[in-house]
Order: structure tokens, then sequence, then C-alpha cells
């Protein structure tokens, strides 16, 4: 009968050591998941500053010709629109922008993720945009939209409150909304 007593407690203590060798495994697992999560995040965070960068710097080039005026005529500002769309200045913005974004969507917060994308997602669309409103983007508001961009990842970074909307930004998102609602 000692033998099985003995046994038993060897296959229990054999269960249990098992269990807590498996529980450890698995908690190790989690913590290297995790740690290379926040390893690619931070990755993705400094590269979406560093395009940031690029982009505002971008902006300082923007050809004046790019930009349609307010005293425009229709047929003048669908030639700047055309004009501007296949400028090779337009074409280096959006080839600027795709790092961006493919470094915004590893971001984890919801938050700081859609305000970046639907920043660049204006930025794109910045030639239609002005012909709605002629001049709403120029360089020096698309300025404002992406410095708002990188104070926003800064504050996401330092894990403080976003900024409030920069007005620019908030500009342009009226102009995309009535282009929407227009069916454009």
């Amino acid at each position: 009968m000692n033998e099985w007593i003995a046994g038993a407690f060897g296959l229990g203590g054999t269960v249990i050591g098992g269990g807590a060798s498996f529980a450890g495994t698995a908690w190790q697992q989690r913590k290297a998941a995790e740690a290379g999560k926040e390893a690619a995040e931070n990755s993705a965070a400094a590269t979406l500053a560093a395009e940031l960068v690029r982009i505002r710097q971008h902006l300082n080039a923007l050809p004046d010709g790019l930009v349609s005026r307010p005293s425009e005529n229709k047929s003048e500002a669908t030639q700047v629109l055309v004009y501007a769309i296949q400028s090779d200045w337009h074409a280096k913005l959006g080839n600027l922008i795709v790092p961006a974004e493919v470094a915004t969507r590893i971001l984890r917060d919801a938050d700081i993720r859609g305000r970046e994308l639907e920043i660049f997602d204006l930025l794109g669309r910045w030639p239609i945009l002005n012909f709605q409103q002629a001049a709403i983007m120029n360089r020096y508001s698309m300025g404002e939209i992406v410095n708002h961009a990188l104070e926003c990842a800064g504050a996401w970074q330092r894990q403080d409150e976003m900024p409030p909307t920069a007005p620019a930004l908030i500009a342009a998102r009226e102009v995309w909304r009535i282009l929407r609602e227009k069916g454009q």
C-alpha cells in the first residue's frame, strides 16, 4: 500500500511540476510576443515621425502654380487641378505618404491610428480639396496639418492628451465632407 501512496505522490508531483513548467513557458511566450509587438510599434513610431518630417520638408517645395487661386474661374481651376494631379510634386507626396501610412497601421492605439490615417487621406486629396475651395490646401495649411500630426504622434508617445485639432485640419475635413455629400 505504501508503494501506491509513494507512486501517487510521485505522479502528483510530476503533474504539478509539468503544469507549472507549461504555465511558465506560456507566460514567457506571452511576454516575448508582447515585447515583439512593443518593438514593432516603437519602430513604427520612429518611422512615422521621420516620414512626417520628410513630408513637411516636401511641402516647402510646393510650386505656387499647383494651388488654385480664389479669383480663378472654373476652367482655370480645372486646369490647375489637372496640372496638380499630374505633377511630379504630387507623385512624390504620394510616395512619402505611403510609408507613413504603413507605419501608422502598425500602431495599436485606435485614436492615434485613426487621426494620422485621416490626415494622410486628406493630404493625398489636396488637389480636389483645392478645386472645391481654392487655396484651402496650400503649403501653409498643409504644413499646419502635418505639424498637427507630429504633435499628435509626440503626445501619444509621451502618453499625453491629444492636442486640439488644428484649424487647417478642421477646414479640410469640412471641405471633404461637402464633397462626399455631393457625391464627387
